[in-house]
């Protein structure tokens, strides 16, 4: 072997070690993802009410205050293009399953994770759970492959400075719910909020969509289980900026496929009973407000469902 080689494989082999261990530490840090992931792969046979959507439900669906055993298998900006993966990989699982409740966001129906700025969020769904990613990319993401390349070298290293004690799930609790606590203190944000989910909204996604949210029901209804469909609460600083077309448009599109599936549909959106009180921000209940909803949602589940 020549000298070269020789100083080439020094150099090398530790460069990889530290890779290896940063990547080895990197994956051990709690996230939202490996924790679902993780309780879903324990207890999925003991969940009779399960929770999709976005992070409306995330922090606004408690499942603590349910009458059967709920979890939240919500997560930030979370399409129902991966709703779906998440229901499909567990179904069989699901043994005592009675409900799944799937959040239609005012933006749900036009939204696709891999167009927006949150699209790197999808690479946790690849590594973690083993999902492909919502649209295929024409090029090869590396952080679909390393950790590092996911978290990005100075928040790796700034882990690293902490020896990787770290929790991003730190508010999440065992049924998946996030707590957030009090009210943002800027208000005025609203109208951008509102704005910025019809930024993400595209027509083009209607179709896809639609078909996902089919698939899972006719797979829920082959199961024996119900679906219902429901909209979180926002405040009407929110309500009062959504484009009224796109609204009615998603009115329309849940009409009809409650109508075609024979499910329900609650829409919670501009329910009076929600205060300013009871939210974080714009759109999105607090802890208190999450209590009172998930109250009001179980009595509707029993209701709705007959259970």
């Amino acid at each position: 072997m020549s000298k070269f080689f020789k100083k080439l494989i020094i150099f090398v082999i530790p460069i990889i070690i530290i890779l290896s261990i940063f990547e080895y530490n990197l994956s051990r840090i709690p996230t939202s993802y490996n924790l679902k992931k993780n309780f879903l792969d324990k207890n999925a046979s003991s969940i009779q009410i399960l929770a999709l959507g976005s992070s409306h439900a995330l922090s606004g669906v408690n499942p603590e205050f349910f009458s059967m055993k709920g979890f939240n298998a919500a997560d930030s900006s979370q399409s129902l293009y991966y709703d779906y993966q998440i229901y499909k990989k567990y179904a069989d699982d699901l043994k005592n399953l009675k409900v799944v409740i799937v959040p239609i966001s005012y933006f749900s129906l036009e939204y696709n994770f891999s167009r927006n700025t949150e699209a790197w969020r999808e690479n946790f769904y690849k590594k973690i759970y083993g999902f492909g990613l919502e649209t295929k990319k024409s090029n090869i993401d590396i952080r679909g492959f390393s950790y590092m390349a996911l978290y990005g070298q100075l928040r790796s290293i700034f882990y690293a400075s902490k020896l990787f004690k770290v929790n991003l799930a730190a508010n999440i609790n065992e049924n998946g719910w996030y707590k957030q606590e009090g009210k943002e203190a800027v208000w005025e944000f609203a109208q951008k909020r509102a704005q910025y989910h019809e930024s993400i909204m595209d027509p083009m996604s209607l179709d896809n969509n639609v078909n996902y949210l089919k698939k899972m029901i006719e797979s829920i209804k082959i199961k024996g289980a119900d679906v219902m469909l429901i909209t979180v609460p926002v405040t009407t600083d929110y309500s009062n900026n959504v484009n009224l077309e796109k609204y009615n448009l998603m009115q329309d599109t849940i009409r009809k496929i409650t109508e075609e599936y024979d499910i329900k549909y609650f829409n919670y959106f501009s329910d009076k009973r929600f205060v300013s009180d009871d939210f974080y921000s714009s759109d999105h209940l607090n802890a208190a407000g999450a209590e009172k909803f998930s109250k009001i949602l179980d009595i509707d589940i029993k209701n709705a469902n007959k259970i």
